[in-house]
């Protein structure tokens, strides 16, 4: 799976995206296909920003120069501390 990471997973607002052949771009998806987000990257890792979306299960496609590896990405809601 060309050495891919996705940290933390179960994520609730940031997920750190890494390879160790380094990376080209990221691609979201919903678990039915529908592309999300689109991000290009360079280097070995690059965090990405997942509060905006919905709890729930996604597809992530990561693109190195060495290929590229899917992996499923599960979105939790921070609960919020009551007063």
């Amino acid at each position: 799976d060309l050495f891919t990471y996705l940290m933390p997973n179960p994520a609730h607002s940031q997920v750190l995206v890494s390879s160790s052949y380094g990376l080209q771009s990221i691609q979201i998806f919903t678990i039915g296909g529908v592309l999300l987000e689109q991000h290009s990257a360079n280097g070995i890792s690059t965090t990405l920003d997942v509060a905006n979306l919905s709890k729930g299960i996604y597809i992530v496609r990561i693109v190195t120069p060495s290929g590229s590896a899917v992996k499923r990405l599960i979105v939790n809601i921070k609960k919020k501390n009551k007063i």
